[in-house]
Formats: C-alpha cells, sequence, structure tokens
C-alpha cells in the first residue's frame, strides 16, 4: 500500500459486483507535478 494516497472512492472496477478502491497520490493539485492513481482489487471471495 503507498503511504501519500487519500481520498478513496469505493467503485466496482472488474464488474464482479463488489466495491474496489481507487485513490490517487496527495498534492496532486500542485502544477508540474503528477501524482500517481492506485487501485486495490477487492478479493473477498463469495
Amino acid at each position: 500500500m503507498p503511504r501519500c494516497a487519500h481520498e478513496f472512492q469505493a467503485v466496482d472496477l472488474d464488474g464482479d459486483g463488489l466495491p474496489d478502491l481507487v485513490g490517487h497520490e496527495e498534492n496532486t493539485q500542485v502544477l508540474g507535478r503528477n501524482g500517481a492513481v492506485f487501485t486495490w482489487r477487492n478479493a473477498t471471495r463469495r
């Protein structure tokens, strides 16, 4: 897990019906700084 991620959103990215997480690196609003986007797939078994 990244140390500087925040503002996560729960979204079903892979269409399995489970919420996955999407977040981004801090301070991406600063000009000249392209922050990384992170995703975590929900691996919960049904």
